[in-house]
């Protein structure tokens, strides 16, 4: 909340949803990605990284053993980053409200954000 972001509720059928794609796409491993995605990268603004609901997704996968650790990948930027990248995006997609969270910088300067960084022991 202190991001401007609401917490959303776990999803119950997470389990069951990802077995079924990965069986309907013949997929082998799982790529998760949100609007803005997260980070486990420090940054002077967000010391223990980034959390984001498809960082979330991805961890669950592999906490819970539903894919083994080198068939999940994450999307660091999100749809965000992917889109702001030009990577393939197919439709329409709007970013003006992309990443929503005002306390977010995604590499922030400046002298104080270097002190910062010294005390932390971050480079």
């Amino acid at each position: 909340a202190m991001n401007g972001v609401a917490g959303v509720e776990p999803n119950a059928a997470f389990e069951d949803q990802l077995a079924r794609a990965m069986a309907a796409s013949g997929a082998k491993g799982a790529l998760f990605l949100c609007e803005a995605g997260g980070t486990l990268r420090a940054t002077p603004n967000f010391p223990a990284g980034k959390s984001s609901r498809s960082l979330q997704a991805a961890f669950r996968a592999l906490r819970d053993g539903l894919l083994p650790a080198g068939r999940v990948a994450h999307v660091t930027g999100g749809a965000a980053g992917w889109f702001t990248a030009g990577c393939a995006f197919e439709g329409q997609y709007d970013a003006s409200e992309a990443g929503r969270s005002p306390n977010a910088a995604a590499e922030p300067e400046g002298p104080e954000v270097e002190a910062a960084k010294k005390k932390m022991g971050m480079k």
